[in-house]
């Protein structure tokens, strides 16, 4: 293989692990990416030697290393203004009761960066770490509405989300993006898993542009439509207090009704 196919060879590698880990065999991992066992093996065994991942001497099976980890830290370190965040997603999760989010917008995907777990059994786990296609979830949509539609477009046709065939289509992807930011929040039930219902607004730096989103998520159990639009007033008034913190003009947070 070329240099740079190895490259997108061992980036497919680590992706199959967030989305089929935590741990796999070599056969798993060909079958995935449609590899020859004997590549697979190959790169498998240069990553474990990097520490980029880690085998079980018994199984044979490998799962994600603590070079992954450092790499991870270093990038978080890299957005110190997620440590502001952290204690308004607590007390997001303290007053509401379900699990918030933290996300941004990370080569086209949703990246969760930081949340505060609720405690309750039945709940939505944290995702940090985990990237999830723009269309289905509330805090993707919420990233998404504040680009260009040019920008949008090029997002379309490289994902192909479900149901944005043609022009049209993107027209009405186009006229929900303008409603959501009109309306300034999100609500979207079922869309990430079935069962789970959630809200998203945006978070906005000191030059009023949106760098990131929030979000409340609980099952439908508890978060009846009508109790999801109560709710939705909490994730709003914690989206301006962020938004604020991190230095937003005033004239940028416009005030919000949710209908």
């Amino acid at each position: 293989m070329m240099g740079a196919q190895v490259v997108d060879r061992v980036a497919d590698i680590l992706e199959v692990f967030l989305r089929s880990g935590p741990e796999l065999g070599v056969g798993e991992i060909s079958r995935a990416l449609d590899l020859k066992k004997a590549t697979a093996h190959r790169l498998l065994s240069a990553l474990r030697r990097r520490n980029f991942l880690t085998q079980d001497p018994a199984s044979r099976r490998y799962r994600l290393g603590m070079k992954l980890w450092e790499l991870g830290s270093a990038a978080t370190r890299e957005l110190d203004w997620v440590a502001q965040v952290k204690p308004y997603l607590e007390r997001l999760t303290e007053r509401t009761g379900e699990t918030s989010h933290l996300a941004i917008l990370d080569a086209g995907r949703v990246l969760y960066i930081e949340s505060a777990e609720s405690s309750r059994s039945v709940r939505m786990p944290s995702q940090v770490g985990r990237r999830a296609p723009f269309w289905s979830t509330a805090v993707g949509k919420a990233l998404v509405a504040h680009l260009t539609e040019d920008v949008v477009a090029g997002l379309v046709s490289r994902q192909n989300p479900p149901g944005v065939r043609d022009g049209e289509d993107l027209e009405r992807l186009n006229a929900e993006m303008a409603e959501i930011r009109s309306n300034g929040y999100v609500i979207d039930y079922e869309g990430l898993e079935e069962g789970l219902f959630s809200v998203a607004v945006p978070v906005r730096n000191y030059t009023g542009h949106v760098i990131a989103a929030i979000s409340l998520a609980g099952p439908s159990s508890r978060l009846s439509p009508d109790e999801l639009k109560e709710t939705a007033q909490e994730v709003l008034a914690t989206g301006r207090e962020i938004s604020v913190d991190l230095g937003c003009p005033s004239a940028a947070l416009t005030p919000v009704t949710i209908h």
